[in-house]
């Protein structure tokens, strides 16, 4: 028995109806046939999308990407340097950025700074033609995926504290074991340091043995050598 179809269905989504019943099971053709418009054609939100797609970008880092840029190309004039600075716009500090709408964390579009490097007008392109400085086409790229993940700023590297890391130094290998003597062997032990020196110097060269006192004192007598006057 045929169901009666409603009118309102258009004669293509009828069509595809029909041939997904012939073709597929009953239960997908009734699917296509009676399902709300909203399940078939459901809107993109593109909100999500970019944010989802944001998520996905390797992390931009301040110091490493984007401070590179901003020192070349703009904090001659837009900089920490008050005598040097214009339109009172600091680029160099995160709250003066976004006080004067120049970066909107996670929104591009609303960030000035990419409206200016975009524009074609000589009176608003940023930097000015006169300074010999552009943003390149990857260096935007750059700004606008930073100010999408947030646009967060970092300290100067050489204000950051370095992280108090104890690295161990290496163990001797079976190898170095076997082709010293023991108390060669022990006189690698002294410093944690003679060990990453024999860890780098094994594989090429070998180590040699501690000079005697009684050697040094024979080479200053040579003619012509330095004799320190500490020796007889």
């Amino acid at each position: 028995m045929l169901f009666a179809l409603p009118t309102t269905h258009t004669p293509d989504r009828y069509a595809l109806g029909i041939k997904a019943i012939r073709g597929f099971p009953v239960l997908l053709g009734l699917i296509l046939l009676f399902a709300p418009n909203e399940l078939i054609a459901a809107p993109q939100n593109t909100t999500s999308i970019e944010r989802s797609s944001s998520a996905d970008l390797a992390p931009i880092k301040f110091n490493r990407d984007i401070r590179p840029i901003l020192s070349d190309a703009c904090f001659a004039c837009h900089g920490p340097d008050k005598h040097s600075r214009q339109a009172d716009l600091r680029l160099d500090d995160r709250e003066s950025a976004m006080a004067a709408g120049a970066i909107t964390p996670n929104s591009p579009a609303s960030s000035s700074i990419l409206e200016r490097i975009d524009s074609h007008d000589p009176d608003l392109l940023m930097p000015p033609a006169k300074t010999g400085k552009s943003i390149t086409p990857e260096q935007r790229k750059l700004l606008e995926s930073w100010i999408q993940q947030g646009a967060l700023y970092e300290s100067h590297w050489a204000f950051v504290p370095i992280p108090n890391q104890q690295i161990s130094p290496p163990l001797l290998s079976n190898v170095h074991s076997s082709n010293m003597e023991a108390s060669e062997l022990e006189a690698w032990k002294r410093a944690p340091i003679d060990r990453w020196v024999l860890k780098k110097t094994s594989r090429t060269t070998t180590s040699s043995r501690k000079t005697k006192r009684s050697t040094y004192v024979a080479a200053s007598r040579q003619p012509g050598s330095y004799r320190p006057a500490s020796l007889p």
